[in-house]
Parts: structure tokens; C-alpha cells; sequence
């Protein structure tokens, strides 16, 4: 291990002060707040495709605008709905992946009039009326992105018999799935795995999610999710999305328990199995990016205080340098475990070094390559050299604690030179490996 009076320095040298955010996630995730005070936004990732950018474009509630948002957060304006909805809320916003509908993008109104609509909004944010009479309380409005259920467009109904309608291209409306007894609910679709090929549907209040398999008859109910009892849910659900590989995990649903204002992990028998972020004001709309400029990340929107968030995964902090000097046993291997972040545990791991050899580590913050018994040294100036053992394997490794509060973009240089009268001036090099803090 590093000797302790090497961590303090070091520590010393790389804390500054930074503040704490309201919203906080699990360690391997960064979240970013693009924006916030959004009058009730809800957002749909941009195609990068049929005209339209890879932006997130959101909807602005009462403002009955959409706007589109980039990487950096900037707001730009897209279209204006005003004239098209006079008195209720630009709502829901999905778009057509799958090109059945023209690729383009749809949005709902708000339930204040008796009969609201549905919108289509071309990618130079003209608007028009796409469907009429579909409900009085439209509460989620999605596509299925997979073509399992046609790649059709779907709308949620909050009131009376609280149905998920089917919208076909031409804006015919007929009645899905029936006995969603929930508003302010979202619409999800899992394209296998546990969760099979089916709809998923979150409702706020009180808090059950519905399962809708792609063989369900059209006009029958939705089942209840295995898991969640009626009126006594673990879990008050708002928003939801499924995870089906990669850095969000698999097979797993994620939703937003306004409850607790988190997002927690759901498996397929309903069990929470752990919390992914915290903080949220209020209900979250959920989205797992697929295309675009976002493709990869999670997507937010709190309805609570209109701050919209984005959720990736903590990129790998460690890369290989070069530089290795080899030794008897050829070029000594050094890498880097762990995330870097604030109090987070890291490792560095020296493999394939000649055996019980005396050897020393160079760490540095910057890469400045120096010539060094015929080989190159890349931790110039180092801040620390700490004196080793290679195990009898040709092995060493170093865990550290990373100190708090070090700047985002810090570079730590690590480098090992190995005693070995078999380099080529009595000393090999491991290659330089570069940690980078996120």
C-alpha cells in the first residue's frame, strides 16, 4: 500500500474546496443539471435523423413551446403550439424512430379540456392536429421504438376507464389496454430479455405499474406488475424506463419513486434492489437515450422544480501511456482500477515485472518524458517515489483512497521502475498510466 505520509502529501497538494449538489448519484455515475425552472418539461431525444438534430427537444407545459437543448445545455427555441393549443399544456413529447408515422415528432395536451389531441411537429417545428377525441386526461404519450407492438403510437388516459389507446398513421384512435387505473403515468416497452417483449405503464397515484405483453389482446385489461399490490405499493411510481445491457445494469427497471424522490432498480419479481440517484423535487419522466447526441445516457425531466438531468456512466479514468522498458520477463503491465471520484477506493496493479525485485513508483501530475536508464520517464516532476517488492509472481498492488474535493480533469501520472539486470541498463520501466478524475 502507499505509505501513509505519501497519501497526505499528495492529498495536500490536490484538495480544493467544491460544493455539494442537491442531486446526487451512486459511485461509477455523474449526473449533470442542463437546465432548470422549465415551466413542467417533458423530453424526447432528437433522431439526429429526418431533419431534426440529436438534441433533446422538451416540452414547456403552460408555455405550449418546445425548445431544444444540446450537450453544453443551451436552450434553443424550436416551435411555438399556441395556436394549436389555446388552452390546455404541451405535455408528452416522443418521436417516431422506427418511420412509421413520417419519423417525425408527436406531442399531447393537458387534460383540461374533454377531448385533447395529439400533435405532430415537423423538424422545422411546424405544428398540426395529428389526432382529435383521444381522451379527456392524457397523461403519457410514447412510440414503441422496438416493432414489437407495430412501432406504433400509444397514449395513456388517466380518466374514466383509465385506457391506453392505440393511434394508427392515419390518427384513428381505438382502445388497447384497459384498467390503468393511474394518472400522470408513462409508457415504456422492454424489447426482451427477463421482462419479456412487452408495455410497461407507471402511474404516480397510487403507485402500480401494468405490464401489456405484445400478444394482449386489443380492449382487455393491463396485469398488474408482478411485485406491487394494489394500494400498497413499495414503490410510489412517477416515471420509468428499462435497462436491458449496459452501464444501467440488466434487466432492470428503473423508476422514480416520488415517495423518496430517488430513482431505484426494480428487478423482474419487483424487488427494489438498490437506488441509482436522489434528490429529485418532484415527479421525473425517464429516458434511456438510444440515438442522438445523448445515446448512452439517462435522461430526466422533474416536474418538481423543471430541472432537467442527465445521467451517464463515470468514463474509465484510466489509460495505458506507453513507454514500458522491457525486463527479464518482458514489458511490465501497470494499471488502473477504480472510479477516481471523491473518497472513492482506486488500485494500481503491477503485473508481469521480475520476480521479488526492488522497485519504486513515480507518481506526478503532469507528463513531462524524460530519458531514464534507456528508456522514458513520464511522472516529471513527481511528487512522490514509493519504494516496492514485487511479489514472487513479478506482481505489486497499491490501493489508495482518493482525497475530496480535486478538481474535475486532474491528471495522475503513475510509473514503475523495476531493478532487473535483464533491462537493458539494469532497470525496466512499466508503462505510464495516466489517471484522469472525473
Amino acid at each position: 500500500m502507499f505509505h501513509a505520509s505519501h497519501r497526505v502529501a499528495l492529498a495536500l497538494i490536490l484538495i480544493v474546496p467544491t460544493a455539494s449538489a442537491q442531486v446526487t448519484v451512486e459511485s461509477g455515475f455523474m449526473v449533470s443539471q442542463l437546465v432548470t425552472g422549465l415551466d413542467r418539461p417533458f423530453a424526447a431525444a432528437g433522431p439526429a435523423a429526418n431533419g431534426y438534430t440529436g438534441d433533446l427537444y422538451v416540452t414547456t407545459g403552460a408555455n405550449k413551446e418546445i425548445v431544444r437543448i444540446d450537450l453544453s445545455g443551451t436552450v434553443h427555441p424550436f416551435a411555438d403550439l399556441s395556436s394549436l393549443i389555446p388552452f390546455d399544456a404541451a405535455f408528452w413529447a416522443t418521436f417516431d424512430i422506427l418511420g412509421n408515422y413520417g419519423g417525425e415528432l408527436f406531442v399531447d395536451d393537458d387534460h383540461n379540456t374533454a377531448t385533447d389531441k395529439v400533435y405532430r411537429v415537423s423538424s422545422t417545428g411546424a405544428g398540426s392536429v395529428f389526432a382529435s377525441a383521444v381522451g379527456a386526461d392524457n397523461d403519457a404519450l410514447a412510440f414503441d421504438p422496438f416493432g414489437a407492438f407495430g412501432g406504433a403510437l400509444f397514449l395513456h388516459d388517466g380518466a374514466s376507464l383509465a385506457t391506453v389507446y392505440r393511434v394508427d398513421p392515419a390518427g384513428a384512435v381505438t382502445a388497447f389496454a384497459t384498467s390503468v387505473n393511474d394518472f400522470s403515468a408513462q409508457i415504456t416497452f422492454s424489447p426482451g430479455g427477463a421482462f419479456g417483449v412487452s408495455m410497461y405503464i407507471a402511474g404516480e397515484a397510487p403507485g402500480k405499474i401494468y405490464v401489456v405483453p405484445s400478444t394482449h389482446v386489443p380492449g382487455q385489461p393491463a396485469t398488474l406488475f408482478t411485485g406491487f399490490q394494489d394500494n400498497s405499493p413499495s414503490v410510489d411510481a412517477a416515471g420509468l424506463a428499462i435497462s436491458d445491457g449496459g452501464p444501467f445494469g440488466t434487466d432492470v427497471l428503473l423508476v422514480n419513486d416520488t415517495n423518496t424522490g430517488s430513482i431505484v432498480r426494480i428487478d423482474v419479481a419487483g424487488n427494489t434492489t438498490g437506488t441509482l440517484l436522489q434528490g429529485l423535487a418532484g415527479a421525473a419522466a425517464l429516458e434511456l437515450v438510444r440515438t442522438g447526441d445523448f445515446i448512452g445516457s439517462l435522461v430526466l425531466t422533474d416536474f418538481g422544480d423543471g430541472s432537467l438531468y442527465v445521467v451517464t456512466p463515470v468514463p474509465d479514468p484510466w489509460s495505458n501511456e506507453g513507454c514500458a522498458l522491457a525486463g527479464s520477463a518482458g514489458e511490465p503491465l501497470l494499471a488502473g482500477t477504480g472510479t477516481l471520484e471523491d473518497g472513492s477506493l482506486n488500485q494500481v496493479d503491477l503485473t508481469q515485472a521480475l520476480a521479488s525485485a526492488p522497485a519504486a513508483l513515480f507518481v506526478g501530475l503532469q507528463d513531462t518524458p524524460t530519458p531514464f536508464k534507456g528508456g522514458t520517464l513520464k511522472p516529471v516532476p513527481f511528487l512522490a517515489l514509493i519504494s516496492l517488492t514485487t511479489s514472487g509472481a513479478g506482481s505489486v498492488s497499491l490501493p489508495f483512497l482518493m482525497p475530496t474535493g480535486v478538481p474535475v480533469g486532474t491528471e495522475l501520472w503513475f510509473q514503475v521502475g523495476i531493478s532487473d539486470a535483464g533491462a537493458v541498463n539494469g532497470v525496466a520501466l512499466s508503462n505510464a498510466l495516466l489517471g484522469t478524475t472525473p
